[in-house]
């Protein structure tokens, strides 16, 4: 942790390593007239290494009061004369109008440490370590936060960006390199960039040399199970030497399901370990799941996160993420490295019938952990990787807790830990879920009489109410710096369908805090309903750069561009919608028409293909398989062989399309499909086929049950049968190769008697009805002219 320090006399280093930030900063604090006024002026007056020996000690005790444990031993704003209170420092750590955790302990520490790592960093000498503590400063300031804050996220960046330039080199410092580079991972994961967080966890391992991948190998997860089925398991080698850390690790909790094992059960071979390829090396199994370096383990958890964030929420997910948590938790080497695992175990059990139980369990024993002494954990151990993990707060591992208690029905106990965490919000909703609403309003008032000004509980009231103008009371009481008073407000003119009031809204609280996407989204949907295609494109830009896999957001932002006849950039968004949401036939088939303009005739069929798969399987979308006159379009173009929007012939597409005519006519007839297919082969010269599809096209709308009943119906019979008769008479003088045979042969031998009968079999079905009519005459005429070119 203290690995990169380089303006620190060897005695301070000594004493941060060893966990005794109380004497650093007692000693320190003594000198000091602790008053408010008087005391951030004092903290600056210290020469420049007792200042960020000071700001680094207060740090790390914070993050030991809020995170670590166990509770600090010392109040540093006891001497203070007169008593300050707690919240007066956390509005100095308020940023971009967001709010602290109102119940957030010695946050004095972290004003200190803010001060002069952030505020007044400018007086020092420029130094890679104090921009690495900076950034730890600012990111401890954000985990306090209710939302991530703008500002704090360029600040860290910029500072991570800087140290990336002149960081040693892997063979320089192998394990600095790698925890710079995953806890830059960790910034980009928490603010939502999957993709740069994946690229710096990768980089991570690169520095470390870890080898792992995830595969699957025979084995049984239930005590009953009789045979064995593919398990999926991660196999993972540290180069690092492995050294276990002092000091005990949390307990973890048995399963003790009577149908579940406590581990997976992996098979033997002859009584041998199971083997597989690992690294292009046949390996025992067994040698794969031995320990790891912790650096490791913590690299691990980071890429075990990035799979959650990557991926929707479903089973396959948690199945993916399960062995990275389980590798970890099988060698336990340190406190926090061990936490942060049964962390993601209790969320991965959470969903689970037969898991829910210890993960609530598991939870509630992580909670409690926090209070053990130095002696079961020493202090120091449980720093040792703090910065590489994402561990929550002791406050919101509580809430995690809380959240699981709701997600079982146990609605009270839960209401009861929000209440004491002071969590009005997930209050409010426990009061509503037990039908409650004016205990949730009595809540939020007796609150408001402690603190009338207090933005949050304005807007929450507001929430309980419907009541807009405790909004606007709760923006004008912050100095209009309470982001979250205009997106409610925001939110409210939306329903109302007043756009312009809801962009004025959406405008105020995104120039405060632009971090929430949603509120993009809804700004953006906004705009389009005024045909505001500047702010609309703004706003829908601005959701995909937070979230590259938002395909609504594209979506809407291709319908923009087509709006501005932005062909090639709409299509691009397109392109990049189905990405994000490769089931939705309605971005499909906006893709399909773009595709189709643009000349992009590959990316149209498979466009089609999309929205037909997706379609055929839902009912009531019958009408909407097929647009005619798209696939129309596309099959002249290859029968024309034009050339496409990159320059290449038409004509490579022909399987491609056959393909596709292929899938549509082998589930959904229609006589449309069937003369296009018609059409298509005609144009490739394979008459056999052109001539099957013409009979197909009459024969489907023949077995129409609404013929007798309706005209229309009635001329498409006609005119289908009349193309029948005109094929059959084309026909007799073409001859092809069958299939399966090797000289040509004619396409249809009968051609005669078969035109002939298939008028015949419309004038007899349709007779009683339509006799006398012009269409039933055309069809009486074509029969006799049939009946001559047969006597000729």
């Amino acid at each position: 942790m203290l690995d990169f320090i380089d303006f620190l006399n060897a005695d301070g280093i000594e004493q941060l390593n060893n966990g005794n930030y109380q004497l650093i900063i007692n000693k320190h604090l003594s000198s000091f007239n602790l008053n408010e006024k008087t005391f951030l002026n004092d903290v600056l007056s210290l020469n420049n290494k007792d200042s960020l020996e000071l700001a680094i000690a207060s740090l790390l005790a914070f993050i030991q009061e809020g995170w670590t444990g166990p509770a600090l031993d010392f109040n540093p704003t006891s001497s203070f004369n007169p008593p300050v209170p707690d919240s007066v420092w956390l509005k100095l750590l308020s940023v971009d109008g967001e709010e602290c955790y109102p119940l957030t302990t010695a946050p004095i520490l972290l004003v200190i440490s803010k001060t002069i790592l952030m505020d007044n960093v400018a007086r020092f000498p420029e130094s890679n370590s104090l921009l690495w503590w900076t950034y730890r400063c600012a990111f401890t300031v954000q985990k306090i936060l209710d939302n991530p804050s703008g500002s704090l996220q360029d600040l860290i960046v910029k500072q991570l960006e800087l140290i990336a330039v002149t960081l040693p080199t892997i063979n320089e410092n192998r394990e600095l390199n790698a925890k710079f580079n995953l806890e830059f991972g960790i910034v980009h994961h928490f603010y939502g960039n999957d993709s740069k967080a994946y690229h710096y966890m990768k980089q991570a391992q690169s520095s470390t040399g870890l080898e792992w991948n995830l595969t699957g190998v025979m084995g049984r997860r239930t005590k009953f199970q009789t045979y064995d089925t593919s398990q999926l398991v991660l196999h993972a080698q540290s180069k690092l030497s492995i050294e276990k850390s002092d000091g005990v690790v949390p307990e973890k909790l048995d399963l003790n399901d009577e149908i579940l094992l406590e581990k997976i059960e992996y098979a033997k071979i002859e009584g041998k370990p199971y083997s597989i390829n690992f690294e292009g090396e046949k390996v025992d199994l067994e040698k794969l799941q031995g320990n790891l370096n912790v650096i490791d383990q913590t690299i691990l958890l980071a890429f075990c996160l990035n799979v959650k964030n990557t991926n929707p929420v479903d089973g396959l997910t948690t199945e993916e993420m399960f062995p990275y948590v389980t590798r970890v938790l099988e060698n336990p080497n340190n406190w926090m490295v061990t936490t942060m695992g049964l962390v993601l175990r209790s969320r991965l059990e959470a969903n689970k019938s037969r898991t829910v139980e210890r993960s609530c369990l598991q939870l509630q024993a992580l909670v409690d952990q926090w209070r053990l002494q130095p002696d079961d954990s020493p202090v120091q151990v449980r720093m040792e990787h703090i910065f590489s993990l994402l561990v929550p707060s002791k406050w919101d591992m509580e809430r995690e807790l809380g959240e699981r208690f709701v997600s079982i029905g146990v609605i009270r106990s839960a209401l009861e830990i929000f209440e004491r965490l002071h969590m009005w919000e997930q209050a409010i909703s426990c009061h509503q879920m037990l039908e409650q609403p004016k205990k949730a309003e009595q809540l939020i008032l007796s609150q408001l009489e402690v603190n009338p000004t207090s933005p949050k509980l304005l807007c929450l009231l507001g929430d309980v109410r419907g009541d807009i103008s405790l909004y606007e009371k709760s923006w004008e009481i912050s100095n209009k710096r309470f982001a979250r008073a205009m997106r409610s407000l925001g939110g409210y003119w939306y329903s109302q369908s007043n756009w312009s009031k809801c962009i004025e809204c959406y405008e105020n609280a995104l120039s405060i805090n632009p971090l929430f996407e949603n509120s993009w989204f809804i700004m953006g949907c906004a705009a389009m309903q005024i045909e505001n295609d500047d702010i609309a494109i703004k706003a829908f830009s601005r959701c995909t750069q937070m979230d590259h896999s938002n395909a609504e957001a594209w979506n809407n932002l291709a319908s923009t561009f087509i709006k501005q006849k932005k062909l090639q950039e709409a299509y691009r968004a397109l392109k990049e919608a189905t990405k994000g949401n490769y089931e939705s036939s309605k971005i499909w088939d906006n893709y399909l028409y773009v595709a189709v303009d643009l000349g992009e005739f590959s990316e149209a069929i498979r466009a089609m293909d999309r929205v037909f798969s997706i379609r055929i399987e839902k009912e009531g979308t019958k009408n909407t398989l097929v647009d005619e006159q798209v696939l129309d379009i596309i099959i002249a173009a290859v029968a024309s062989d034009v050339e496409d929007a990159d320059g290449r012939p038409a004509s490579r597409l022909v399987k491609k399309l056959e393909q596709l005519l292929n899938l549509i006519t082998s589930k959904y007839a229609s006589y449309e499909v069937f003369i296009l297919s018609a059409k298509f082969y005609k144009s490739q010269s394979d008459f056999i086929s052109w001539l099957e599809y013409v009979e197909k096209a009459q024969r489907h709308v023949l077995h129409d049950p609404l013929i007798l009943e309706q005209q229309k119906n009635f001329n498409l019979l006609v005119q289908a049968t009349l193309e029948l008769a005109t094929v059959y008479i084309e026909s007799q003088t073409l001859t092809q190769v069958p299939r399966m045979g090797t000289e040509a042969l004619p396409i249809c031998k009968d051609w005669n008697y078969k035109a002939r009968m298939a008028v015949k079999a419309v004038i007899g079905k349709t007779k009683s009805i339509y006799e006398g009519t012009t269409e039933y005459e055309r069809l009486v005429e074509k029969l006799q002219e049939l009946i001559q070119l047969k006597n000729q």
